[in-house]
């Protein structure tokens, strides 16, 4: 399994460098008025560094049938994460209000 998982992060790290690197010759724009480059930069980014966490998670040294720690530290930023992206989604179809309140109790849980 920790093979199959190098030999993918490697490749994604190919693809998203190649992404990067395609996506860095359109303009980028400013933060007001964004480029048709920055979307993709963007996303190219974190494919990079999602990439190359699986490629040290991989390469990691841990003994046989003692299970990794990964998922159990990583799901408080992946939790605030995805309530971010919720939030974004959520928030022209149900207004601030209730967008805020549903959040905050899926904060505190």
């Amino acid at each position: 399994m920790q093979k199959r998982n190098i030999f993918s992060a490697l490749g994604l790290l190919a693809f998203s460098l190649a992404v990067g690197l395609k996506a860095a010759t359109f303009p980028l724009g400013d933060l007001r008025r964004i480029g048709p480059g920055f979307f993709p930069l963007v996303l190219a980014s974190l494919l990079g560094i999602l990439s190359l966490a699986l490629l040290l998670s991989s390469l990691e040294k841990r003994e046989e049938g003692v299970p990794s720690h990964w998922p159990r530290r990583w799901l408080g930023i992946v939790s605030v994460l995805a309530a971010l992206f919720a939030y974004g989604f959520f928030l022209k179809f149900l207004g601030f209000f209730l967008i805020d309140s549903r959040l905050c109790f899926f904060d505190e849980g």
